[in-house]
């Protein structure tokens, strides 16, 4: 890695490449998004992309979560994918941290997160940041999302379900008012593009902790 390391929100003007990374990182488990569904998330401010000065190496987003688990609204954190040169510095936790921050920024709803069973570099990054499984799953059949996602001999895949619980969230809202501005606990140096955290640490710290404190309970 070199300097020049930042997160942004991924504008329209960058849609299409962040498109074409995206299904270039599809694979046994990254669930492809439709065109439409990815530049929705593009035009919602809801998609986080880290760059090594000009070069798109990661991806993640937040949306509302669609999976219909209950009647709770919530947050889904997901779509985390680095390129190979990006990986082994700590990036993903910082970009999922900033992710989080950003999500609860914009309303504040408990942030879940789906992992494949057999995933587990995304489920140790997931439980770095702070989320613990819920004992919940998700089960895809095979008819869903097909050509994609490993599977078990009857066609089926399995993620389980994780949250962020108070706790984490708390030590969240506490790192984001102390962290440097440039390290962000990566073992790069990291900067955060003008068009996030735009209110300040305080105000989005504050927010973390709201969210922190309205989380219901179960």
């Amino acid at each position: 890695m070199t300097d020049g390391v930042f997160i942004a929100r991924v504008a329209p003007t960058g849609r299409d490449a962040a498109y074409d990374f995206h299904t270039s990182s599809l694979g046994d488990f990254v669930l492809p998004m439709a065109r439409n569904q990815f530049f929705e998330l593009v035009d919602a401010g809801q998609l986080l992309s880290l760059h090594r000065d000009a070069e798109l190496v990661g991806l993640c987003y937040f949306a509302p979560d669609g999976k219909g688990l209950d009647e709770i609204a919530r947050w889904e954190l997901g779509g985390l994918h680095l390129a190979p040169i990006a990986r082994g510095f700590g990036l993903a936790t910082v970009l999922l941290k900033v992710a989080v921050a950003e999500a609860l920024c914009a309303e504040p709803r408990p942030v879940m997160g789906y992992v494949h069973q057999e995933n587990e570099a995304v489920r140790s990054v997931l439980l770095r940041l702070g989320f613990a499984p819920t004992g919940r799953t998700l089960r895809l059949g095979p008819d869903e999302a097909r050509g994609f996602l490993r599977r078990d001999a009857a066609g089926l895949t399995t993620a389980d379900v994780l949250t962020i619980p108070p706790a984490a969230l708390y030590l969240l809202a506490d790192w984001v008012e102390t962290v440097d501005d440039k390290t962000f606990d990566s073992r790069v140096e990291v900067a955060l593009s003008d068009d996030l955290w735009r209110d300040g640490r305080a105000d989005v710290a504050a927010a973390v902790r709201l969210a922190a404190d309205a989380q219901p309970i179960g």
